[in-house]
């Protein structure tokens, strides 16, 4: 048996500039961070005995004789190109997905870790991205797949069509002064970004797409700054707070009544400023919230929606069984 770990991811800034009709023209860069709540991956081998080749447990069991019979898409494509003797595997998550963490590009990430154990993060993402995005032609950006394989806390820079270049920022602090409120609303993250792509493509995100590429540039500097974590909470949530205007405007799904009403609801609780995670219209938003007013926001928010605090993972996708050997 062997398992794989994949974690979540939040995007901080920079999102929509991973898309490739936007970098490919431009550049494009983000900042984000890989969380202590992962995707989970179990590969065994199947006797001969069993009555088919495949086995797969995800939200569905299926039981299959061939690759191309398997309704999971991402299994069903990376198992037509690399043949496997007979297998079962197996999907659990700490959060359930559909939600903006970036959920359906960590399991990507980590099926093709479970199949190749010593595949390199960057290697492993690049994959990743070419299944979802080319094969099965996925509408999205770029950005998840590398945080998920990386781990950590990230900036990642695109510009055409060689491999993205990554590198470790300062200031995990921040981490400390965020939190997860949830929506109540899950979606498809592909059918949001749809209306983004097409906008990306005819031009009319251009002054939004550069001044959220400002903004990744500021708050790089602020997190590798020398601040106390009260002061680096502030500043990251002063360029937040412009981030999520300007996000607004790039697609008439980002946003809601039910987003809007729970943004204000968490600047009155103590929340200096926030954004929807991943594409928007659901899931969880993110609030960053400095340590001095934690106290008071929980008591003010819990009550009302749920609320996760998060850990920052620093493996990105790895091995959790068998052990490696010491």
């Amino acid at each position: 048996m062997i398992i794989s770990r994949t974690p979540l991811r939040i995007s901080l800034f920079g999102g929509g500039t991973d898309y490739p009709e936007w970098y490919r023209r431009s550049r494009g860069a983000v900042i984000g961070l890989a969380i202590d709540k992962y995707v989970y991956v179990t590969a065994m081998p199947l006797s001969p005995l069993h009555p088919y080749k495949f086995r797969l447990y995800w939200s569905k069991i299926e039981r299959c004789d061939r690759a191309d019979e398997i309704e999971h898409p991402v299994v069903r494509e990376v198992l037509r190109y690399r043949p496997q003797g007979p297998m079962g595997f197996s999907i659990i998550a700490d959060l359930p997905a559909r939600n903006g963490l970036g959920s359906s590009s960590a399991f990507t990430v980590g099926f093709i870790k479970v199949l190749e154990p010593t595949r390199e993060a960057i290697h492993l993402a690049d994959e990743a991205v070419t299944v979802e995005r080319e094969n099965l032609m996925e509408i999205g950006g770029h950005q998840d797949q590398f945080l998920c394989a990386f781990g950590g806390l990230r900036r990642i820079d695109f510009a055409g069509d060689v491999l993205p270049t990554t590198r470790k920022t300062q200031g995990a602090d921040i981490v400390n002064s965020l939190f997860l409120l949830h929506t109540g609303i899950t979606r498809t993250a592909s059918h949001v970004s749809a209306e983004q792509k097409y906008r990306t493509i005819d031009g009319l995100c251009d002054k939004q797409l550069e001044a959220t590429l400002e903004l990744v540039d500021e708050a790089e500097t602020v997190l590798n700054g020398n601040q106390d974590p009260h002061d680096m909470a502030v500043g990251i949530a002063r360029l937040m707070h412009e981030a999520w205007r300007i996000k607004r405007t790039m697609s008439s799904q980002i946003t809601n009544p039910r987003i809007d009403e729970l943004y204000e609801e968490a600047l009155r609780a103590g929340a200096h400023a926030g954004k929807i995670c991943g594409a928007g219209a659901g899931g969880f938003l993110l609030a960053i919230v400095p340590p001095s007013a934690q106290r008071r926001f929980l008591e003010r928010i819990e009550p009302k929606v749920p609320v996760i605090r998060v850990g920052l993972d620093t493996e990105g996708s790895t091995i959790i069984w068998p052990q490696p050997k010491t």
